[in-house]
């Protein structure tokens, strides 16, 4: 699949002629397995070419190959190590983020991980006799969420052990002061209900490769207009998050979009949509004409395309993000020229040349961060 992939992506980006100054494009789409039908899949196509994209291929996987080739939990990266693989008493919080706990929750995260508690999604399904789903509802139950790192997240749960309609006896949400209620911190539970739209029996996805010029359709507009927000009831009402919000009924979907099923997935950058197309699609760099350039601007580095790819955090013109957040919404030129930065430029000439973002103004508080976790 992946030389096919490769040809057709070739036929079109791989002559670009980039000196144009003129970005070309490439992100990955998908229609997420909730809103997977034919007239859907006929929508998506169209919203996709009304606004200019180019469908350089397209094609359908099964939940047997997305979970066999772990694709998901790829694709959330640190999200789904912490929830499937991470043992939760070996995270560390700092100092901070350590006393932010204890006032959270009312209890230090030493002693809560004493009390052996403490389980990530895998473990907790184990203990908790449920599926992703069935773990993610006693996760959302819980009135307090905690960020203990980027793609880390905690929540003090109450449940209890009750007898289903089938006779199976499985976790449940529970009140606080419920009889035979249980305790426990649950880290990234929230991760077993997503992965499951992707795994259950019968589930797929269909994707598309899109391609859109910089002078056309920048990114911030195929994101925010063509796409649509997140939250699909936020979305631009002509974007395609928005239609399907509207139309759901119509689009032949059974429940009405929201934060977690929003109808479709579309990658946030440049950077971003050549890691996808590797993960979902198999692809290596060098079989992409995007991930080409970025080894040839690269050409002594090539170990860094690596560490741009990891999403691992670099600091570009005084703004420290991971790599991801730093390109997204960027051209594809653009990225080209910020990743070469990175490797050969010192921060002094890259100030010069892109300016410094500004830092807050002294003794002005930091906006307080909510606990949101969003797929984009």
């Amino acid at each position: 699949m992946a030389e096919e992939i490769s040809a057709a992506l070739e036929n079109v980006a791989g002559a670009w002629d980039w000196s144009s100054g003129i970005s070309f494009n490439t992100a990955l789409v998908f229609i997420k397995p909730h809103a997977v039908n034919p007239q859907v899949q006929e929508f998506v196509t169209g919203e996709l070419k009304k606004a200019g994209g180019q469908i350089l291929c397209e094609g359908t996987l099964s939940a047997e190959e997305i979970e066999k080739d772990g694709i998901i939990d790829n694709h959330y990266a640190a999200i789904a190590k912490h929830a499937m693989e991470t043992d939760p008493t070996t995270l560390s919080m700092s100092g901070d983020k350590a006393v932010e706990f204890e006032a959270e929750f009312g209890t230090a995260w030493p002693a809560a991980l004493q009390t052996g508690t403490v389980m990530n999604c895998a473990r907790a399904m184990e203990q908790m006799a449920q599926d992703g789903t069935g773990v993610a509802k006693v996760w959302d139950a819980a009135p307090k969420k905690f960020k203990i790192a980027p793609g880390c997240y905690v929540a003090k749960v109450m449940y209890v052990m009750a007898e289903d309609d089938e006779g199976d006896t499985k976790a449940v949400p529970a009140e606080e002061g419920a009889d035979d209620a249980m305790t426990g911190y649950l880290v990234n539970g929230f991760y077993g209900g997503m992965r499951q739209q992707f795994v259950a029996e019968g589930a797929q996805v269909h994707y598309f490769c899109v391609g859109f010029t910089s002078n056309e359709l920048t990114w911030t507009d195929f994101r925010e207009k063509v796409i649509g927000a997140t939250d699909p009831e936020k979305a631009e009402g002509s974007s395609i998050r928005g239609q399907l919000y509207k139309k759901y009924e119509q689009l032949g979907l059974t429940d009405q979009p929201n934060t977690s099923i929003n109808g479709v997935h579309a990658s946030a950058g440049p950077l971003e949509g050549l890691k996808e197309r590797m993960v979902w699609l198999g692809l290596v760099p060098d079989q992409d004409p995007y991930g080409q350039k970025l080894l040839e601007v690269l050409w002594g580095s090539p170990e860094s395309l690596d560490q741009f790819l990891a999403d691992e955090t670099f600091t570009f013109a005084g703004e420290t993000k991971g790599m991801f957040d730093l390109t997204e919404c960027k051209e594809s030129l653009d990225v080209l020229c910020i990743c070469n930065n990175i490797v050969y430029a010192t921060p002094a000439e890259t100030e010069a040349f892109y300016g410094k973002k500004e830092e807050p103004p002294a003794g002005e508080e930091p906006a307080e961060e909510k606990v949101e976790i969003e797929d984009e």
